[in-house]
């Protein structure tokens, strides 16, 4: 549901609210400013009615350093302003300029009377000076005074408009609450006044196309209308259909009146007919009796058959979960394979590394035997004082010699090492193939036990359904058993019963010669109950 009329009123809430706020806001805030102009007009005047005191002390003898003091600070603070005086920062020009002059001529004051204090005769030029400076502040004052005026027409301004916007905003909401809930709200209660107390016409609507609460009651209620004009008709159709019944089964009664006196005729051939009923149902509850015993052989079988079954399935999902261990193992061992056969290629390439640096010991040994030989010529050379050098370096040759025959025998190490390495790596790979057809068979043999499994659960639920329908076989055997015998001693209550339906055949005809006149009566009634629905127009 769309929620517009209460989404509306409460926007219109939240509105009035801001506004509400908007105008306790502007007139705390004009009224702050008021007080700080009070405090500027105040303050300006107290610089010149202070003065003039100051002035006399002074003409009088009395020294006031303090006044001084003081007037310093307020003439400050009225320039740019003082939290200590609580004085804000004007931002009138004519008042900042009147401001200027005062502090130059107080400036100009203060000489003057620090000049009266040295020479008492200068007395006319401190009332000159002062004269003056009493102008000079008294247009501050005024400057002052034309300031706070301006901020008073500046507040009385913003409240005007602010209630202009209140009015509009006032406008607004009358606008929406007459097109909204007004104008809707009279249309339902015309068309519901129409139809209860006008001409009883179903088959007029509301026409409200809004997607708001009113139109959705406005849907409602043309359902409910009509779901009444529904009701309406089908009330009119009945109470027709009633009267035509009601005529039809007077007649009827009355064939039902002759037709009573032929059932008692009837019945006595029906007690006849019973007799040899009741002998057939003797043989029936004994078929009856051995089909039963039979079938509860049967059940018997088949729930042993159902315990077969349930152990097979057991023995099944304990060989699949055996199944998925070896799968296990057998990856793991896979994973170790593949391991090692990283390793076996590490160890081949620390082989070729190692054939190279075997590769540079040969070259080394072939140098050294390259320089043991230069030795011995060098020291043939020298004669007698290089035969211990030569027998040096016939010892560096015969080492060198030997390096390079174990050089040999490393690098033929290396080569068999490499050579069984790489039957270590094929060995390997081989395994690792060998191993991943092991885990693929044993994956497909499980696979296929776990369809066994499946087939084996669905065979047990349908097991649990033919016990449940033998069961219900063998309650029904039961229950034809149990109604044959009861069929039989039935049939020789219905025997005695024809006899007393004979007699009530008679007081039946009876019985519908008042049905027909009820029959009349109930015709006036569904007249008078199509005349009550015609007051409605559907």
């Amino acid at each position: 549901m769309n929620l517009s009329i209460s989404n509306t009123l409460k926007y219109i809430t939240i509105i009035l609210l801001i506004f509400s706020v908007i105008n306790i806001t502007a007139v705390n805030l004009g009224l702050g400013g008021m007080k700080g102009d009070g405090r500027i007009v105040n303050y300006s005047g107290i610089v010149r009615g202070a003065t003039q005191r100051l002035i006399k002390l002074e003409m009088a003898g009395n020294n006031s350093d303090e006044l001084i003091t003081k007037l310093d600070g307020i003439v400050a603070g009225l320039l740019s302003g003082s939290d200590d005086l609580d004085l804000k920062d004007v931002n009138d020009s004519g008042y900042l300029d009147a401001m200027v002059m005062v502090s130059s001529s107080w400036t100009e004051l203060k000489q003057s009377i620090y000049d009266f204090r040295k020479d008492p005769a200068l007395g006319n030029l401190l009332i000159e000076k002062s004269e003056k400076y009493f102008e000079l502040t008294n247009s501050a004052v005024s400057q002052a005074e034309n300031y706070s005026k301006g901020n008073v027409l500046k507040m009385q301004m913003l409240q005007g408009f602010l209630f202009l916007m209140n009015l509009v905003v006032l406008a607004g909401i009358v606008y929406v609450n007459r097109k909204k809930i007004a104008i809707p709200l009279s249309i339902i209660t015309k068309r519901t006044q129409d139809l209860t107390a006008g001409e009883g016409d179903l088959s007029k609507r509301i026409q409200l196309d809004t997607k708001d609460e009113l139109g959705v009651l406005a849907g409602l209620f043309n359902t409910f209308v009509e779901n009444i004009q529904d009701v309406i008709r089908v009330v009119k159709d009945i109470s027709s259909n009633l009267a035509a019944a009601s005529d039809q089964m007077s007649s009827t009664t009355l064939n039902f009146s002759e037709s009573a006196q032929s059932n008692a005729a009837t019945a006595e051939e029906v007690s006849a007919s019973m007799e040899e009923m009741s002998a057939s149902m003797d043989n029936i509850a004994n078929g009856a009796e051995h089909q039963l015993e039979a079938l509860r052989e049967m059940i018997k079988e088949v729930e042993r058959l159902s315990g077969i079954i349930i152990e097979t399935g057991s023995s099944i999902d304990s060989t699949t979960v055996i199944m998925s261990d070896i799968t296990s193992r057998v990856r793991k061992g896979e994973e170790s394979l593949l391991s090692m056969n990283d390793t076996m290629q590490n160890i081949k390439k620390s082989s070729v590394e190692m054939g190279g640096v075997v590769s540079i010991i040969n070259d080394i040994s072939d140098q050294i035997n390259l320089l043991s030989l230069n030795a011995a010529i060098e020291s043939a050379r020298a004669g007698e004082a290089g035969r211990g050098f030569a027998v040096v370096a016939d010892e560096i040759s015969k080492l060198a010699d030997r390096t390079a025959s174990s050089i040999r025998d490393i690098i033929n190490l290396i080569k068999v090492n490499e050579k069984e390495t790489e039957n270590g790596i094929t060995g390997i790979k081989d395994t690792v193939a060998m191993l991943g057809e092991i885990i693929k068979g044993v994956s497909d043999i499980s696979g296929k036990f776990s369809q066994v499994s499946v087939k084996m659960k669905q065979q047990l639920d349908v097991n649990k359904i033919v016990n449940e329908k033998m069961n219900d076989v063998s309650n029904k055997s039961d229950q034809i058993a149990q109604a044959t015998s009861e069929q039989k001693t039935a049939a020789g209550e219905v025997v005695h019963s024809i006899g007393i339906i004979s007699d009530i055949a008679q007081t039946t005809a009876t019985g519908a010669e008042e049905l027909a006149a009820t029959s009349e009566e109930i015709a006036g009634m569904a007249e008078s109950l199509r005349e009550k629905a015609d007051f409605f127009k559907v």
